[in-house]
């Protein structure tokens, strides 16, 4: 798995790319809605490691392909499901 590819702009400026794997969970809201989707992992990270990262949203692609960026608070329970997309 490629994690970044650095490119050059016309103007001289780099750009990096990095890339994620997509994988499938399974959310409990704490106002006890459920999602199914996936969450965004780099190289060698866990899902338990995004959820205890420092940053407050974490991007969730939702199965009909909708994006969103969730708030780590309103996040009561997170179920890997062990499949990588």
């Amino acid at each position: 798995m490629q994690l970044d590819d650095t490119k050059t702009d016309t103007a001289g400026a780099q750009k990096r790319n990095i890339f994620k794997a997509a994988v499938d969970v399974e959310l409990v809201l704490v106002d006890g809605s459920q999602l199914s989707g996936n969450v965004f992992l780099g190289k060698g990270e866990r899902v338990s490691d995004l959820l205890n990262a420092p940053t407050l949203f974490l991007p969730f692609r939702m199965e009909n392909g909708e994006f969103l960026l969730l708030s780590k608070s309103s996040i009561a329970m997170c179920k890997p499901l062990d499949r990588v997309s």
